[in-house]
């Protein structure tokens, strides 16, 4: 984890500059969402991500950078946009092993919160299961997982996004893959496995052990060959699949922007009544890598993302339908989703979701969220049959050089 925040500090540094210039797409809103919810579920973590790094950069904005001379104003906001940008993708990073460690009855420890280098350790009981150490070891890039597949879900639900938004998403789908690619693991030195380094090889130990049943090393000090073949797989489908995805050059683009920049986003096919275009997402999961080939549809102005997951080396199948804004009506938003999987250990499960936004007052609005889930694995939530929900405030607004007026959630 401090290997790669080192690491992160040089990518970043090509980040949007936050220079007061015209917004692109004149219509488009800045929204603020916090959301709390039980039993530990880490949308709640997935959804303050992206909202603080949007406050600490408006703060900048709106409140520091016009009261600044041009050439400080360029030197300090790249700064800024650098730092609060790099730390509000890795925070909740941590804090998704944080949460993933409250459900396996596990301590995850922050012995400081230095902003560049966080030291954390892991304790768990000795009766820990090896189930139980990859979703702790997972909880991290699953909070990265989500930020940006809602990222994704959002620029192509509102035709666009803000730089600074599509900067954050990048960063958080590259995680895994910069992690693992700048900092390889040495796959067939034992020592890699009896002293593990880094979040990667955290996540495809215990999966590895979990679908086996045998050590990592054997009595001869030799790594068995399908752990090393098991991680190299991850690395690469994790670069080449990630390298698929077309909203990658989209939100790279963004970082050639000024901070009121936005970009609108991209279709092949576009009419009046119909939008289309693909996503590809690497996930590590607890069952081992997640590979998703995503459709986004724009149907009658209504957003639909379709999802069909292939994981392993457990088997790790399914689909999932999502129409956020299913309904939109006198201040009112409705969405729904479904996840239909077939797992090892789990078997046939089901995930369904009903969401709402309700305007209150002048661009404030409350959020729910309300589900329940089979046995079985899904992004972010628990692994139990359980009900599931959310509740929290949203706030949306103008977001540009000279206006930050207040509107409403149903005039999108």
């Amino acid at each position: 984890m401090t290997r790669a925040s080192t690491m992160l500090c040089a990518l970043l540094a090509a980040s949007p500059a936050l220079a007061a210039e015209p917004p692109a797409l004149e219509s488009l809103e800045r929204e603020y969402k916090l959301v709390f919810a039980p039993n530990y579920d880490l949308h709640m973590v997935a959804a303050a991500s992206p909202t603080l790094n949007r406050m600490t950069q408006d703060l900048y904005l709106y409140g520091i950078g016009p009261h600044l001379p041009p050439v400080l104003d360029n030197v300090l906001g790249t700064t800024w946009a650098v730092f609060f940008t790099y730390t509000t993708m890795l925070f909740p990073h941590e804090f998704g092993h944080w949460t993933r460690a409250q459900q396996v009855d596990s301590q995850f420890i922050f012995h400081n919160f230095m902003p560049l280098l966080p030291y954390t350790t892991v304790e768990m009981p000795d009766d820990a299961s090896h189930a139980d150490s990859a979703l702790l070891s997972a909880g991290g890039f699953e909070v990265n997982g989500l930020v940006a597949r809602q990222t994704q879900l959002d620029f192509y639900e509102n035709g666009g996004a803000w730089s600074d938004e599509l900067a954050h998403g990048l960063l958080n789908e590259l995680f895994f893959p910069i992690y693992a690619v700048v900092f390889p693991a040495k796959a067939e030195e034992a020592v890699t496995w009896t002293e593990t380094r880094g979040d990667p090889v955290h996540v495809v130990l215990p999966v590895y052990e979990r679908h086996t049943g045998r050590p990592p090393v054997d009595a001869d000090g030799a790594v068995d060959p399908e752990l090393t073949r098991l991680y190299r797989e991850a690395v690469l489908f994790s670069v080449l699949w990630t390298a698929l995805d077309p909203g990658l050059i989209q939100q790279g683009m963004s970082f050639t922007d000024s901070g009121f920049d936005a970009r609108e986003a991209w279709m092949p096919v576009r009419t009046e009544r119909l939008g289309w275009t693909w996503g590809t997402q690497f996930n590590p999961s607890p069952l081992g890598y997640e590979l998703y080939l995503l459709q986004y549809l724009l149907v009658d102005q209504r957003t639909f993302e379709v999802a069909v997951k292939y994981g392993r080396p457990m088997k790790n199948n399914g689909i999932r339908v999502s129409a956020p804004d299913l309904l939109e009506t006198a201040g009112v938003r409705l969405g729904a989703e479904v996840e239909v999987w077939d797992q090892d250990v789990y078997g046939l499960g089901v995930s369904a979701t009903a969401s709402a936004e309700v305007s209150i007052h002048g661009g404030l609005g409350a959020v729910g969220q309300l589900g329940y889930k089979t046995d079985g694995y899904v992004m972010g939530r628990g692994i139990d049959r359980t009900p599931f929900g959310a509740l929290g405030l949203s706030y949306r607004f103008q977001h540009g050089p000279r206006t930050a007026a207040a509107s409403d959630p149903a005039d999108k």
